[in-house]
C-alpha cells in the first residue's frame, strides 16, 4: 500500500476474497475509515466481478447455435478460377536466317518474344560461365503502353507438372531463372487479377549447327 490508497490488483483480489485475513480487514477497515477513491474502486470490482458470472452462466438458445452451424455448413471456399492465356512466338532469334555464305556452328544466345493478349513477354536465353547452365531472363511488357509500369507477378517455371523454380517479378516487370538447359521447359506467368499466361516449350538446348545458311 501507498501512503494514501491501496494499488488496484489489492482491490480485485479483495473483491475475489483470496487475500490474506490480515490484507482483507486492512482493506475494509481503511473504507470504513472514510475513504471515497478506495470504496469506488471496489465497487468497480464487483460490478466487474457480477458480469463475468453472468457471462459464465449464459446459455445461448439451441435454435441459435443451430443457425450458426448452418451458416459455417452453407459457406463454402470461394474457387478462383484462372482464365489462361496462351502466348504465341511473334519472333525467335534463332529462326533467323544468318546472311549469305555465313553457317552457324556455335551455341549462341536465344531471344524469343512472345505475344499474350495486351501483354508482350520477351525471353532471353543466355550460356553462363557455369558449365551446364543456362540463364532464362524474361521481361512482361503491356503493350503499345511501354511508359506503363508492368503488373506484378509470379514466374513458375515447369518441366511437365514438376515445379522447377518459382519467382517473383521486380518492378520493371523482370525476372530470372538459372537452369539446367533441357530441350524445352513451360511456362506460368501468373496475374493478380486472376488472369494465367502458359508459354510452352521454351527453348534452353539450343544444338549445334541447326541454323545457318548452305
Amino acid at each position: 500500500m501507498d501512503s494514501t490508497h491501496f494499488k488496484e490488483e489489492m482491490y480485485a483480489r479483495y473483491v475475489a476474497e483470496c487475500l490474506p485475513e490480515v490484507d482483507l480487514k486492512e482493506i475494509q477497515d481503511h473504507i470504513q475509515g472514510g475513504c471515497r477513491v478506495c470504496e469506488i474502486s471496489v465497487r468497480r470490482y464487483r460490478r466487474l466481478s457480477e458480469i463475468l458470472q453472468n457471462d459464465l452462466g449464459y446459455e445461448p438458445p439451441e435454435s441459435s447455435l443451430k443457425s450458426a452451424l448452418n451458416a459455417f455448413r452453407l459457406r463454402k471456399p470461394e474457387k478462383v478460377n484462372l482464365v489462361s492465356v496462351m502466348a504465341q512466338v511473334v519472333f525467335d532469334s534463332f529462326l533467323q536466317p544468318l546472311p549469305a555464305g555465313v553457317r552457324q556452328s556455335v551455341v549462341t544466345d536465344r531471344q524469343v518474344l512472345y505475344q499474350a493478349d495486351e501483354m508482350q513477354l520477351d525471353l532471353k536465353i543466355e550460356k553462363t560461365n557455369e558449365e551446364n547452365e543456362s540463364l532464362i531472363i524474361g521481361q512482361l511488357i503491356p503493350k503499345e503502353k511501354a511508359s506503363e509500369q508492368s503488373p506484378s507477378f509470379k514466374a513458375v517455371l515447369r518441366e511437365g507438372e514438376r515445379v522447377v523454380q518459382s519467382a517473383y517479378s521486380n518492378a520493371l516487370g523482370e525476372f530470372v531463372f538459372h537452369v539446367v538447359p533441357k530441350q524445352s521447359y513451360d511456362l506460368e506467368i501468373l496475374l493478380a487479377e486472376s488472369k494465367k499466361i502458359l508459354l510452352t516449350g521454351i527453348p534452353t538446348a539450343n544444338e549445334s549447327g541447326a541454323r545457318g545458311n548452305a
